[in-house]
């Protein structure tokens, strides 16, 4: 299934990549389009449906159109909901998420391996640039969703819940605060108080608050099957920056998935690393935008004397 809203180009691109899936032609493709925010988007919006009403190269095609605006949350969460009605998983993209040539066949083969594997909630097509030199295997679990392209069960989604009170109680009164942030590496229960003092609308956290909550796994590649093209500033709840690039798409067809069901404490300590070095390129970044970065680097500089 797939979310479009109003860029054109970047849909072109997500659909193409996934024609060149060997199973683009046995899949149904259901697409969601939003209505527009405001009137000018009437246009971009009308040209884009005009598009995908065309696609071909699929077992079948299905649009649902949205009038209104929803919102990427809502339109996400209505829209996975009403297709797992009919259906017993689901492969979620958004409309900036380009896929590898083997994407669908590593997450059709995934979904079916641990169907029955209840601990196993998420599959996720995407893995951070993080250093995985030392990590055994090509595929490992952790505790962390992505969504940028994933992939989960009915009998999974059905826990799913948007409450930012809840998972903030829950959070404090089991004092996992930090180990819901790794390590306090990321700031994700930044996120659910954001959704709660309504600054952002968000639904991704929640999704992983539930899986958190459950104590679900989340297997994930090693070299990631998915690459987001919208970190442009044209994406909703996106800033531009280059962060999360991988250089390379994994291209491979053979998928030796792990029999274990256990988090990858390597693989952990490997995320938590890359999540704080995040920081301190975004803080390099933002002094330079901001033209202090020299007046940091001598403050540092006269610190370190002083010691």
């Amino acid at each position: 299934m797939l979310f479009v809203y109003n860029r054109l180009d970047h849909t072109k691109k997500v659909i193409q990549s996934l024609l060149n899936n060997s199973l683009s032609k046995y899949s149904e493709l259901y697409v969601f389009s939003d209505g527009p925010k405001m009137n000018e988007e009437a246009v971009k919006i009308k040209e884009l449906r005009n598009y995908i009403n065309k696609i071909k190269g699929f077992k079948s095609l299905k649009i649902i159109e949205s009038k209104v605006n929803q919102g990427l949350g809502t339109s996400l969460i209505n829209g996975i909901t009403k297709v797992l009605n009919s259906n017993e998983a689901v492969i979620v993209l958004e409309d900036d998420i380009l896929v590898s040539d083997s994407f669908l066949s590593y997450m059709n083969y995934s979904l079916n391996y641990y169907k029955n594997m209840k601990e196993v909630y998420h599959v996720s097509g995407y893995m951070y640039p993080v250093n995985t030199k030392n990590i055994v295997g090509d595929y490992f679990f952790l505790k962390t969703t992505t969504c940028w392209g994933w992939g989960t069960w009915v009998d999974r989604w059905q826990y799913f819940k948007k409450d930012s009170k809840y998972f903030k109680e829950f959070l404090n009164k089991k004092k996992i605060k930090k180990e819901f942030n790794l390590n306090n590496s990321y700031d994700f229960y930044d996120q659910i108080i954001l959704n709660e003092k309504k600054v952002i609308n968000s639904w991704a956290v929640f999704w992983y608050a539930t899986v958190f909550e459950k104590k679900g796994h989340c297997l994930h590649p090693k070299l990631s099957f998915t690459q987001n093209i919208g970190t442009d500033n044209t994406g909703t709840n996106t800033i531009q920056s280059n962060y999360f690039n991988v250089k390379n798409l994994n291209q491979s067809k053979i998928f030796q998935l792990p029999d274990k069901i256990k988090i990858s404490e390597l693989a952990l300590s490997e995320l938590i690393v890359y999540f704080k070095n995040l920081k301190i390129k975004r803080l390099i970044n933002h002094l330079k935008n901001q033209g202090l970065l020299k007046t940091f680097i001598k403050t540092i500089k006269y610190l370190v004397r002083r010691k």
